[in-house]
């Protein structure tokens, strides 16, 4: 009888040592942030604020975009030792097409998942110089609600995204407000949106 055996062991993702860019922000997309976590920034580059923007109707009210919505976060992280810094820079952003949301909750089963999954692999088969990870999830409260981790949030959080360089952003597309959120506690972050 043969027992089960590990032939190789990835060593875990951990953000690569490199100088802060000087992105070109758009000010007036900003994230409304206390910047809680002065050693975390997040920048969101023009392809993924166009594909997140899209997915929830940034702006407008539609009849998708009155319950919540969400998807993932595609890119990678960095630190700048000279800065003492962490920043993750979101390359791209998955919808969760299939999710089931109400005006105050999301649900994102493993059919959920799964096509997202599959749609990151696809995305990485395709170009194999793309080293992306997925750095965080993103969701909306829609409506009058603010923008904050509620403890579901939270959950989901500490469940899939609890690693300290994982994201969490919350955007309500019709106060058009958001915030950024990093780690196992969510701790509030500033968020920037990089322009083309």
């Amino acid at each position: 009888m043969s027992k089960f055996k590990i032939n190789t062991v990835s060593e875990a993702y951990k953000p690569e040592n490199q100088i802060e860019p000087s992105f070109l922000i758009e000010p007036s997309l900003n994230s409304k942030s206390k910047n809680d976590a002065k050693n975390t920034k997040l920048y969101i580059k023009p392809k993924a604020i166009k594909q997140i923007f899209e997915h929830i109707s940034w702006g407008e009210t539609t009849t998708e975009n009155v319950v919540e919505q969400g998807g993932v976060l595609l890119g990678k992280v960095f630190f700048d030792e000279k800065k003492n810094l962490m920043y993750g820079v979101v390359e791209e952003a998955l919808a969760g097409k299939q999710a089931r949301g109400s005006s105050a909750y999301l649900e994102m089963d493993h059919e959920v998942w799964k096509e997202m999954l599959d749609e990151f692999d696809a995305i990485l088969d395709k170009d194999e110089n793309k080293q992306w990870q997925m750095i965080g999830w993103y969701h909306t409260h829609p409506n009058n609600l603010s923008v904050f981790m509620s403890g579901t949030d939270m959950g989901t959080q500490q469940r899939f995204f609890s690693n300290d360089w994982q994201y969490a952003i919350i955007f309500n597309p019709h106060k058009q407000i958001w915030k950024s959120f990093v780690g196992n506690e969510a701790v509030e972050c500033a968020g920037m949106i990089v322009k083309d």
